[in-house]
């Protein structure tokens, strides 16, 4: 993620990996882990929308 040094990255996938793990075990999430997983995944598209922007733009 932008804005983000390498562990502040792993530790962020690291916590995004076990609130899904924690989904596929059938596990109830907790409002906050759902939020913060909508979250992640919104910045995550919107991170890839502006990498697709800005290769148009350099064409």
């Amino acid at each position: 993620m932008k804005g983000l040094n390498k562990e502040g990255e792993r530790i962020l996938e690291d916590y995004i990996y076990n609130i899904i793990k924690k989904a596929k075990e059938g596990k109830e999430l907790s409002w906050e882990e759902v939020t913060n997983l909508l979250q992640y995944l919104n910045l995550k598209n919107i991170e890839e929308l502006i990498d697709i922007i800005q290769e148009d733009y350099e064409k």
